[in-house]
């Protein structure tokens, strides 16, 4: 992500250039989901409520619901 952010903000960005072109960058795919900054450049994604509970003689990450997205 830091490295499109560099590349958006141009040849020889400023801290300031990179850290608004964190916000140009649109969704992200990552093992949590997609996700994106938002304006204010902090960072917008579903959050989800799980439990860990056996299936079979593993344990399981499992979803017991989608909550709001935050950010």
């Amino acid at each position: 992500m830091l490295d499109k952010a560099i590349r958006l903000a141009g040849s020889n960005p400023t801290a300031q250039q990179v850290n608004l072109a964190l916000g140009k960058i649109g969704q992200i795919d990552s093992p949590r989901g997609a996700w994106q900054f938002n304006q204010p450049r902090t960072p917008q994604q579903k959050w989800y409520l799980r439990r860990v509970q056996r299936d079979g003689r593993l344990l399981s990450n499992v979803l017991i619901n989608e909550l709001a997205t935050l950010g």
